[in-house]
């Protein structure tokens, strides 16, 4: 059995999540979120049976029962397996004779109403794939420098972000996440640093904290770019699965875009070669794609080269981690 794949290979077995379950579904729909719903609790069994899993029970509210006439028991059966894991390949066998479903082609399930349905592929990169990648795609989720707040409509048109005036003000964080959402805002000092490294592309913009009085404890910079990458060749997909178009409409404000590389995540972000190459040199790009929830929680990603990789490796700043950005000839 095969199984779709990333542009870059995993160095290592991924893990996959999802769960199959016989609770009440929604109608016309058998998969979304990360639950495949199966008919009854005897599926579930015959799934868990024929690889080897167990499958386990879970006890409704009963006031829930009464009210809504909801099975007071849902059985369900966990997955979380190694992609080369016999009760993996068993599991998808099955899915497919039972339900028609076949993850192993595609493990994304589209839904026209509902949130689209995919498996979560967990994977790592070795040094060697970091290395050897040209350019990378930065994430900084370890560290919280700032909570975010809803910016006023000039400082969205600016493209400028807010955060609230919290304990985060007194954090000795350099570099960190936007709590809840990815921008990743740099303090002064960080912010110093860097400028005087030339680098190219870097671009760093005022974060206004919403301080009533005084100055503010904790000035922040949201680190971002001069350069706009082309359209990625990776999915860019709504959240009902399907390729959002046009790529750049947010009028809607429950409008949501993700890029999806087969389920894997991190994910792998691919472009033209040539494309890229004639943007020139840089060292701080962002995506053409914007992905979020919503017109003002949705933001470009950040893509950094191995120079700004080693600046920031020089400067030990910690709680970064990168994924390797393909470039496709």
């Amino acid at each position: 059995m095969n199984f779709s794949k990333s542009a870059v290979p995993c160095a290592k077995s991924a893990i996959w999540e999802f769960t199959i379950s016989d609770g009440v579904r929604p109608e016309g729909i058998r998969a979304c979120g990360s639950v495949i719903y199966v008919d009854s609790a005897d599926q579930v069994r015959e799934l868990a049976n024929r690889s080897g899993l167990v499958a386990k029970e879970y006890k409704i509210d009963r006031g829930t029962v009464e009210r809504d006439g909801v099975p007071p028991i849902e059985t369900y059966l966990q997955v979380k397996q190694a992609e080369d894991s016999v009760p993996l390949r068993e599991i998808v066998a099955a899915l497919r004779e039972l339900l028609g479903i076949d993850l192993a082609r595609d493990s994304l399930i589209t839904n026209e109403s509902r949130f689209f349905f995919h498996v979560l592929k967990r994977r790592e990169f070795d040094d060697e794939q970091l290395n050897s990648a040209s350019y990378l795609w930065l994430h900084a989720y370890q560290y919280q420098i700032g909570t975010q707040t809803e910016p006023t409509d000039e400082e969205f048109i600016r493209g400028e972000l807010a955060v609230k005036n919290d304990s985060k003000q007194n954090s000795k964080v350099q570099l960190g996440f936007l709590s809840p959402f990815p921008p990743i805002g740099v303090d002064q000092r960080l912010k110093d640093e860097l400028e005087v490294r030339s680098l190219i592309g870097l671009k760093l913009n005022p974060i206004h904290v919403r301080r009533k009085s005084g100055p503010v404890k904790k000035p922040l910079w949201h680190l971002t770019s001069t350069v706009t990458l082309p359209r990625c060749l990776t999915k860019y997909i709504n959240k009902h699965g399907f390729e959002k178009t046009p790529f750049d409409d947010w009028k809607d404000r429950w409008e949501c875009a993700y890029f999806y590389d087969e389920g894997y995540e991190l994910q792998v972000l691919s472009y033209s070669r040539k494309q890229v190459e004639a943007l020139g040199e840089f060292d701080v790009g962002i995506t053409a794609e914007r992905t979020g929830n919503g017109p003002k929680i949705a933001f470009p990603s950040v893509i950094v080269s191995q120079r700004f990789r080693q600046v920031l490796d020089e400067l030990k700043v910690p709680g970064l981690q990168y994924t390797p950005v393909v470039l496709a000839d």
